[in-house]
């Protein structure tokens, strides 16, 4: 086969158009929910790894002031505030 099928390069004139997306959000960061109060949320995706099964993935909190929480092996649990502290100082 020849090489320059599988060449990369753009043509020449091309111009990337491609539109680019929202910003990632950064751990604890707060964000409104739907015409809500302001929730206190926060996503560390780019921290957790597929191995950090007990590390907060994202969490939010409840109108009740308690957190629910997804952890890095996707199960969740709904924590109070200390037990939240816990989890995400490890």
């Amino acid at each position: 086969m020849d090489p320059k099928l599988f060449d990369a390069t753009p043509p020449e004139g091309y111009k990337d158009v491609t539109p680019k997306g929202p910003a990632p959000a950064k751990p604890a960061a707060k964000a409104p929910g739907s015409g809500d109060p302001v929730r206190d949320v926060a996503y560390y995706g780019t921290t957790v790894r597929l191995n950090d099964k007990d590390k907060v993935l994202l969490r939010w909190r409840l109108d009740d002031g308690r957190y629910e929480v997804i952890f890095g092996d996707l199960r969740s649990e709904t924590v109070t505030a200390e037990r939240l502290h816990a989890l995400e100082g490890k």
